[in-house]
């Protein structure tokens, strides 16, 4: 997972003293969501090959903003651009968890 490390001071400072997470990602042009939860979360350094993910996933996440209607620039302000001190975090899901709005959020995430 990839952070704003200006924007998860307290993120970072809590996973530092107590690596437990529960994180949830979504796509919003469906609503598609998922939890993951782990107990071994740590802040690594990013090494060059994630910072090619991290520019992949923040484009597709500022199109996924463009499709529910946000500005083009306003979604670009709120992914931080590639560079700009984002940090990764490390973790080994031990559970997952439907979120998706509907009659099946909250089961767990069967194979």
């Amino acid at each position: 997972m990839f952070l704003a490390r200006a924007q998860a001071i307290e993120v970072l400072a809590n996973l530092a003293s107590n690596p437990i997470i529960a994180v949830v990602f979504t796509r919003p042009s469906t609503h598609q969501a998922i939890q993951l939860k782990a107990s071994d979360a740590a802040e690594v350094p990013c090494t060059p090959s994630d910072e090619e993910v991290y520019a992949r996933s923040a484009e597709t996440f500022i199109q996924e903003l463009v499709k529910v209607g946000y500005r083009e620039a306003f979604a670009r302000a709120v992914i931080p651009p590639r560079g700009r001190e984002v940090v990764a975090v490390r973790f080994t899901p031990t559970d997952a968890f439907v979120q998706t709005p509907g009659p099946n959020a909250g089961q767990r995430l069967r194979p």
